[in-house]
């Protein structure tokens, strides 16, 4: 990790190889307390035998088997079955480590694999998998309320989200080498970088769900984010090529016509007949 800079490629849960366009942590002497995850194939005929443990801060994401969105790492307990480029594999010893150095690169599809295992580029800021909204409920005895707590969206994918405007600007200056310059690290850098899309992800955490404010002001907020964020994803990720068609066919209506108008007055202009 301490070796990666922004425009390598690294493998990813796509199968893929994906570059690397930011580094949201990297400081190489901060001591940082990690989840060492010790792994076994579950399948017996697995050959690839990668015993080789897993070593990741507790609010980072892992992705299980069976299902659709990652947890957190101190989630993670002896049985459970962690998602891995080989297969299914089991989660057989777990111990928290100390070491020296904080790395975070961040991948343009979010995901990044670590030792063969799948696991998203983000972290949780409450230590859930998912973004809670949760209600309150008085029961006929007026000391006791009910709490009921819904998933809104998980982590992983409201950073994803988030980081969609700042993502669409390191690519698009991704072939600059003054870009590459002034983003990659030097042996004698120690500063820790957070991304401005992080960085306004958890103001809006903290000033939201942080302070226990009402549902009614946590469900608007999380509406605008949805609308500004969700759709910018939503345009780049699954319209981009057909808004791009769309424009293109746009622009092509708008010359043809001009072409042809042109043409025709030109025509026009060359066989007027002589006024005597």
């Amino acid at each position: 990790m301490k070796d990666l800079v922004v425009g390598d490629s690294v493998l990813t849960a796509s199968g893929t190889y994906k570059h690397v366009y930011a580094i949201s942590h990297y400081h190489r002497t901060k001591m940082t307390e990690f989840i060492q995850i010790h792994t076994l194939p579950v399948n017996d005929d697995d050959n690839h035998q990668n015993n080789h443990p897993l070593e990741i801060s507790p609010a980072h994401l892992l992705f299980l088997v069976n299902e659709t969105y990652p947890v957190p790492a101190h989630d993670i307990r002896i049985g459970t079955i962690l998602q891995s480029t080989n297969g299914p594999r089991l989660v057989t010893r777990l111990q928290m480590v100390q070491r020296e150095g904080l790395y975070n690169p961040i991948t343009t599809d979010g995901t990044i694999v670590v030792d063969d295992i799948l696991a998203s580029t983000y972290t949780t800021y409450t230590g859930t998998s998912h973004l809670h909204l949760s209600t309150k409920t008085t029961t006929n005895n007026p000391l006791r309320t009910t709490t009921t707590i819904y998933n809104l969206l998980s982590f992983h994918t409201i950073a994803h989200m988030a980081y969609t405007p700042y993502r669409v600007f390191c690519m698009i200056l991704a072939s600059s080498s003054s870009y590459h310059q002034n983003n990659s690290h030097s042996s004698n850098d120690e500063e820790e970088e957070l991304a401005t899309a992080n960085q306004l992800m958890k103001s809006i955490y903290v000033l939201t769900w942080g302070n226990n404010n009402s549902m009614h002001l946590q469900l608007f907020v999380f509406v605008i984010y949805m609308i500004v964020f969700g759709g910018m994803f939503g345009m780049i990720q699954y319209n981009g090529v057909i808004a791009l068609m769309a424009l293109l066919t746009i622009i092509i209506i708008r010359i043809v016509p001009n072409n042809n108008n042109k043409k025709l007055a030109h025509k026009k202009i060359k066989f007027a007949p002589k006024k005597s």
